[in-house]
C-alpha cells in the first residue's frame, strides 16, 4: 500500500506552496508497516508549510503517526528523466568532465548497490546554476531534518 509520487515545493509571490511525502504508520488494527502519504500546503517557508500540513492530516486522521519527511532520492536514471537528458549526460555532471566551470556536482547522499544516489534537492540547486532545474524550490537539508526533528518530538507525542 506504498505509492510513490515526486514531491514539490512552489515558491508564489507571498507564501511556499509545498507539497510533501510523508513516511506514516497506520493506527488502524490489521493494517502494518509504513506508507507515503502525499500533501501539500502553503507557508513562508518549506517547514512552516510542513507543519502546518502535518497537523491538518493529524486532526482529519486521528492516530496518524507522521515519522519524517521522505528524502527524494534519485539516480543517475531518474536524474536522466527529470532533465530530459542522457544518463552519459549526467554521469560526466557528476565525475566533473561537463559543467564544471561553476560549483561542483552535489557530492552523493550514498550508494544503492554500486550507483550513486543523490538528494534530488541538491542536484535541483546545481542545475539551476544551469539553467537546467526543474523551476521549483524544494526543501533544504537543513529544512528536512528540522521538519524530521520536529515531527519525532512534537507532533507524534
Amino acid at each position: 500500500m506504498s505509492s510513490r509520487s515526486s514531491w514539490t515545493e512552489r515558491l508564489s509571490t507571498t507564501q511556499q506552496s509545498t507539497a510533501f511525502q510523508m513516511s506514516w504508520m497506520p493506527s488502524s488494527p490489521g493494517l502494518s508497516g509504513q506508507s507515503l502519504l502525499g500533501i501539500s500546503s502553503h507557508g513562508d517557508n518549506a517547514v512552516e508549510a510542513a507543519l502546518s500540513v502535518a497537523c491538518i492530516a493529524r486532526d482529519l486522521v486521528p492516530g496518524l503517526r507522521l515519522l519524517r519527511l521522505d528524502r527524494d532520492l534519485v539516480g543517475v536514471q531518474e536524474i536522466a528523466e527529470r532533465t530530459d537528458r542522457s544518463r552519459q549526460n549526467v554521469h560526466q555532471w557528476a565525475t566533473g568532465s561537463r559543467l564544471a566551470d561553476k560549483e561542483p556536482f552535489p557530492r552523493p547522499e550514498g550508494t544503492v548497490g554500486r550507483a550513486h544516489a543523490w538528494l534530488w534537492s541538491e542536484v535541483n540547486d546545481w542545475l539551476r546554476q544551469h539553467g537546467l532545474d526543474d523551476g521549483v524550490l524544494h526543501a533544504t537539508r537543513r529544512e528536512m531534518t528540522r521538519i524530521d526533528c520536529i515531527l519525532a518530538n512534537s507532533l507524534n507525542s
